[in-house]
Formats: structure tokens, sequence, C-alpha cells
């Protein structure tokens, strides 16, 4: 390289000398421009000093440059070291820029030569009046505290890295990979440094906690080396008052940043309630990633705020079951559009974890509820065995979630097994295949390790919330009248629980929601969240209809009574005094309202002649994922019916609940469930019906636009003779023809525990009568799926 010396002298003599070799890049420091150097002790900064004198640094060469300093200044005191650029050479087109590469100090004292700084990956590129410090020098010595020093493998420095000591977040490093604490730090303590190398931007809107865009991930280097023994070990080493840290691409740690919509309201003190939550998620994919995955940062919102850009949907149901719906994403690789986590409110973390497994890594289901014998891996139900379930090193949690708590891999001694849904690729190498970033961070597996780690441990406990401590954020404002969640038991006229009983929720007020909050355990009890003042809640028993409401009083602890299988009450909790007084009406009956759906060029809903019924109060039309839907015209026709207008709605999902009294001033109840798609030939189209997911597509010669109306429907028996629950779903259009031979998918929710059981899929006509089987139906089975070719307009039924 070509080397130049300058030499920069004082008028006294001195015995203290400073050389600098300054590296310079592919962009070289012109002649004009000016450069100064200031030296900051620990009393304060020294006159600065232009060292570059109007020469030019030609691109790729080292200039040796000297300077003298006063006599008396003790080098030990020099805290750091400041360059000042200054663009002073101006061109027609362009000014200068200069490409600091590379910087070493040494200090010459009485005859003897000492480092005080040497990097040779500066890389500082200066494009206008800009300062670069070295940081602290590793020679000053400090009057009190410790300095930590953080840099890569390479000798970098690691600006903005987040520091923990003794499990509390003390800060993080400066410009130049520095912290100073007055905590002292010796080789026994636990100091872990994790550096942010990586944010992964996002196309979903509302993911910008903490940062100028839209992520979903970061990746950090750290200090933590994870040894076979599954031991966390922070590596750094204690020289005086300097810690120096490294941290390493072989321990990254990616954090994942995600927003949790729950559908309904949320009263502040059950925050706690999903602060555990996530807390869970996170020690869980910690422990099954070998200490390579965790939760960053996690903002809930409520009422559906920002539903369709959420991760994870968590509906009113309890018993609603946890499921990725469409195709799988995968938060390393392109996730994909409209995919999202449709959680319970009853969810706990393990099931939230395997849940991610979908969602963000892109793997499958490793269980069969047809077959019990299938499990990944073979070793599950090896006696002694290491691997077997419950054990610490058991996988996988694709299969079952609570027994195998790791990520199943290719490794020889306890591999994955072919044939589930995830196919011949284990979990672990699915995962890898996302990264496409190896250089900068290492995702280690179990076959790469060489073994299988059990629970990860850190001092001889599990790895608490350290490091890896989820940010938690909450947002949204909440209706008047918000309450804790609270406890509703349902009993029937004799006062015995109603076990199973299907329980929803009417908020009051101007555009309340109506929620179906889930059944009732076997004393009669449910948990009710979300819930105001003055709500109001019905239950439907499992043999038969039995209707009542209980309006909800400031505190929550109200018992609804529901009637005989043919008469129904309804009952209402009224503020008293402070307190909730129940009345049951002397008459006893509910009407039920039949609801009728109907395609024509706006939505309208029917209700036939009945001559108990005296009006129609009110309609409201509640579309899916807690979006309102607005409040329906009511006209009375004069055959004495009525006609519900909800306006046009070119694609829709959801159900409108219709409130009338009868002649008898009691009230009068009815509903009906609807999904509407707009279709055109050619393109597949897959619509979420208020029961389940619908797949609707034409055939590619078939090129007219259709509306397709698919209405749940209560015509139909809702269980057969032997107690089997069925899905009644009227098929409507504006072009009839569309629905022969149209393909048809019902993917249904499974409304009872245990293994998936075989669907049939019946037709009948449009009031659900004359039943018979479609032809040639397929049940997918473990997929809750069943598909066939349409047979026309009609009604069709899923039975399970």
């Amino acid at each position: 390289m070509l080397a130049a010396l300058i030499s920069v002298a004082f008028f006294h003599v001195s015995t203290r000398h400073l050389t600098l070799k300054i590296g310079t890049g592919d962009d070289d420091f012109r002649n004009g421009s000016k450069l100064d150097l200031k030296v900051v002790t620990r009393s304060g900064a020294l006159v600065p000093i232009e060292i570059a004198r109007g020469q030019r640094f030609p691109d790729r060469t080292t200039q040796t440059i000297g300077v003298d300093l006063p006599r008396d200044l003790e080098i030990d005191s020099i805290e750091h070291l400041e360059l000042r650029y200054y663009n002073r050479h101006r061109d027609f087109m362009e000014d200068d820029k200069w490409r600091f590469n590379s910087l070493e100090v040494k200090a010459t004292v009485l005859g003897g030569t000492q480092t005080l700084y040497d990097n040779p990956h500066v890389d500082q590129f200066f494009q206008s009046d800009t300062t670069w410090s070295t940081g602290t020098l590793a020679t000053f010595r400090r009057s009190g505290g410790f300095l930590i020093q953080v840099n890569d493998e390479i000798g970098r420095p690691q600006p903005n890295t987040d520091l923990f000591l003794n499990n509390v977040n003390i800060g993080h490093t400066n410009s130049a990979g520095q912290f100073t604490t007055l905590t002292p730090i010796t080789s026994a303590s636990q100091l872990i440094a994790r550096s942010r190398i990586h944010e992964q931007d996002y196309y979903r809107s509302h993911h910008s906690d903490d940062s100028t865009q839209n992520w979903n991930y970061r990746v950090y280097q750290t200090n933590v080396r994870i040894d076979n023994s599954g031991t966390a070990i922070p590596e750094f080493s204690v020289a005086g008052d300097r810690v120096n840290v490294v941290v390493k691409k072989r321990q990254a740690l990616f954090g994942l940043n995600l927003l949790y919509c729950i559908q309904m309201d949320e009263h502040p003190s059950d925050n706690a309630k999903w602060i555990n939550l996530v807390m869970g998620v996170s020690q869980f994919l910690y422990n099954a990633t070998d200490g390579q995955f965790f939760v960053d940062h996690v903002v809930f919102t409520k009422q559906s705020q920002n539903w369709d850009d959420s991760d994870g949907r968590i509906v009113s149901d309890n018993g609603y079951r946890a499921n990725v719906p469409n195709q799988t994403g995968g938060f390393l690789g392109q996730n994909i559009a409209g995919t999202c986590m449709m959680l319970s409110r009853a969810n706990d973390s393990p099931t939230l974890s395997h849940e991610f497994g979908h969602y963000g890594l892109d793997v499958r289901d490793e269980y069969s509820d047809d077959d019990g014998n299938l499990k990944c891996t073979l070793t599950l139900d090896t006696a002694g065995s290491p691997f077997q379930m419950n054990q610490p090193k058991a996988s996988c949690m694709m299969w079952s979630q609570w027994n195998a708590g790791k990520i199943c891999s290719s490794i020889s001694s306890n591999p994955h097994r072919d044939g589930t849904r995830q196919g011949s690729q284990s979990c672990w190498d699915k995962l890898v295949s996302r990264w496409n970033r190896p250089g900068s961070a290492e995702l280690i597996t179990p076959s790469a390790r060489g073994t299988v780690l059990g629970t990860i441990t850190m001092g001889g406990t599990p790895v608490g919330l350290n490091y890896m401590m989820p940010t938690i954020s909450f947002e949204g404002t909440s209706r008047p009248g918000i309450l804790p969640s609270g406890n509703l038991r349902v009993v029937n006229s004799s006062g015995s629980a109603e076990a199973g009983a299907k329980v929803w929720m009417q908020e009051n007020g101007p555009g309340g929601h109506n929620f179906y909050i889930g059944t009732t355990d076997s004393g009669g009890n449910i948990t009710v969240e979300g819930s105001h003042w003055l709500d109001t809640f019905s239950a439907q028993s499992m043999d038969g209809l039995r209707l009542g409401s209980v309006a909800n009083t400031r505190t929550l602890a109200s018992t609804l009574v529901v009637m005989g299988p043919t008469t129904e009450a309804v009952a209402q909790v009224r503020p008293d005094k402070g307190k909730g007084k129940i009345i049951i009406p002397q008459n006893r009956g509910l009407l039920p309202i039949p609801v009728e759906a109907r395609l024509v060029p706006s939505l309208e809903f029917t209700v036939e002649k009945n001559q108990k019924l005296e009006k129609i109060d009110r309609a409201v039309l509640e579309l899916d994922g807690g979006r309102a839907g607005n409040g329906g015209k009511v006209m009375p026709n004069a055959d004495g019916t009525w006609t519900i207008r909800f306006g046009t709605y070119p694609e829709a999902n959801g159900t409108v609940y219709v409130f009338g009294t009868a002649k008898d001033g009691q009230p009068a109840f009815g509903t009906c469930a609807i999904t509407l798609a707009t279709l055109k030939g050619g393109r597949p189209r897959e619509v979420f019906g208020p029961a389940g997911q619908i797949g609707l597509s034409l055939f590619t010669q078939k090129t007219q636009a259709a509306k397709i109306l698919i209405a749940e429907t209560s015509m139909v028996s809702g269980a057969d003779s032997q107690g089997n629950p069925s899905h009644a779903y009227r098929i409507l259009s504006d072009e009839p023809s569309v629905l022969e031979g149209c393909p048809l998918e019902f993917r249904v929710p499974i409304s009872r525990r245990g293994p998936r059981p075989r669907l049939t899929l019946l037709i009948g006509d449009k009031e659900g009568k004359n039943l018979k089987p479609v032809a040639k139906a397929v049940d997918h089975r473990g997929l809750n799926l069943i598909t066939a070719k349409g047979a026309g307009e009609g009604t069709y039924v899923v039975q399970e």
C-alpha cells in the first residue's frame, strides 16, 4: 500500500506522540477537505488538530500521520478520540465524499509504544460534515464503574445493543458499542448482550411498534452459548473495570412481532390474562426451538380493531377449535396475505405456540384425528426413552403441544416420522429452509448440533423471561360500562345445572354486537369476558329450544334460568338500588321468529306470517370478524309478513338478528346466518361462512358473473336421530345454472371433542325437506372438509 507520513509538531519538545494509520476505501479524501483530530481526556478536550493539511488520501491507501501531545498528558487519561470531517472540496457536479475504512492509533511514551486503538473495520462513509468517535479507549483508566464493550466476531463495535445484567435490562450501547454501569460485574454475573442485525419489513399495517416501519420479526446476535446439555451460558470477560462481550451469528435469537385482535371488548383488569398468555408463548417457543425464537413485541386490540391486519384473531367462542385457515405462511419467508391464527379466548400458551408453528414456521400437523397411532416422532411411545412423550426431549409440538415440547428434526436418534401432513421433511428442516440470511445469523438444528436438547436452563433453572421478555401493549377504547370478566351460570327451571348450553351475549345500546360466547361446563358455568352493564344473554340447551336472557349488572354474578324443552323464558336483571334483581315474567313463552334469507338486488330477509307476532322492533346485521353491519329497514307487508332490507352487499359474511314483540307482550327472537359472494367464471373463490368455510368455484366455460347466497338455516334439525350434529346451508343464486356442477367445498367446525368424525353431504329443497345424498361427495378425513359437484339450488346439509 502507498503510505504517506505527515508530521504535525508543537513548538515545545514532547515525549508523548501519537501515530495514526488511516485507511481509505473505495472513495478518496480529496485535497481541500478538512479532517480534525480531537483528543478527549478525563478533564476535557484538547484543541482540535487539523491533520489532513490539504493532502489527498487516494482510494485504497493508508496514510500514516504523526501528532505530538503535551508532555504532561497521561496516556491513560485519554478517554476517546474524535475525527471531524469537513467537506470543503466542491466540484461542479458533486461534492467530496470519503470512505474511512480503518484506524490504528499508537502512543509513544518515553521511548515505549502502546496501542490505544486498532479497528480494521471502521467502514464509515462521510458524505457531509460529520464527527466519528473511537468510543472509550481500552487504555482509559476510569475513576469508577465498569465499561462494557460489545463487538461482533470480527471486532466491529455493536451500537444499540440491549444489555441485561442479572435479569435486569440496564440499557443499550452507544454508537461505539459501549455502555457504562456502576453495578459491579464479576465472572459470576449474568451479563447478556442482544445485538439487532436485521428487522424484516412487513406488508401488514399496525405492526410498527418500536420502529419506523411495519415489521414482523427481528434477528439478534447474542453472547449466549447453549451447550449440548441445554445450558444457556452468557459469555464475556472481565479485566479490571473493562468488560468485553462478543456476540456471534451461531448464537442468534429471532424475536417475533405479533398483533392479536380480540373480537369482543376487554376490561383493563383482564390484561393480566393476556400478558401471562404471551409470556407463556415466548417461553414455550424459546424452549421448543432450543433457545432461538421468542416473542419480542405484542399489541392487543379489542372490539375487532385492526382485524384484517392481525396475526391472531381471538374469537368470542370459548370452545372454538384453534386453526390456521387456508394456506399457512412463514415469517422467515413470504407470509401469505390474509393468513392468520384463528384462536379461542380460552386457548392456552401451548396452543398458541402450536398455531404459530403453522402460521409463522410453515409446518403442518403431525397427528390424525382418525388414527391415534400416528405420531411424530416414532419414539414417543417407547418406554424409558429420553424422547418418550412428556419427557423434556420429546417431539413434536406439531403432534401434541402438551405432551411433546420440542420441534422434530432429522437427527438419527429421534427422526421425524414420514406419513403425517408435514410429509417427508422434518419441521426443523422446513423452518431452516425459510431462513435466507445464514451469513448473518445461523439457525442450529438438532441434526447440526448432533444431539437433542432438553429443557433450556440457565444457572440450573429453566430460562426465565429476561433477555426474551416480550414488550406487550394494549390499544383501543371500550364501550361505556365495560365490566371485568365474571361468571354466568345457566340452570333449568328446577335449579339443576345446564351443562353444554349454548350462550349468546347481546351488547346494550346502539351498535351493540351479538356474540356467541360458547357452551357451559358441567356445572352450568361459563366465563363471560368483555361484557357491559345491561348487556343481555341468551342460552339454548342441548335437548330443546330454551331461550332466555339476563341483563348484566355492574357485578357479573348472575343465573340465567332457561325453561322446559317446549317453553321458554326471559329473565332480566335490572339495577335496583345497586343490586341485581331477577324478574321472571308470569308468561314464560318466548316466540321464535322463523327468518328466511333472500337473494335480490339488495340483501333481504323475510319473516313469515305469524298470528302471535305483534311487531318487529328492530333487526341488526352483524358481519363476521366483529365488523358491525347496519340496522335493517323493517317493512310490514299486506299479507302479514315482514321484509327486512339491509341494502347492497357485494360480499358479506354475518348473521341477522331479529327482535320482536308477541301479542301477549313477551319477547320474540329470530336469527339467520348468511354468506354472500360475487363470483366470476373461472375464478375460484373461498368464502368464510357463519358456521364454517365454504369454497365455491365455477367451471372455466361459465363466464357470467353470479351472486351466491349461502344462508345457515335451522329449517333442518340440528342433529339426526343418533344425536350427530349437522350443518345446514341454503344456497341460492341470481343465476341458478351456475350451481349445476359448480365445485363445492364445505369446511365445517367440529362441534365436539375427540376423533374427527366422518362427514356426509345431503341436499334438499329450499325448505330443507326431501333430503338425499349428494352424488360422489368426497370426505377428506381429518381436514373437516367434504367436496362435491353442485346439484343446483337448495339446502345442503353436512352431517357429522
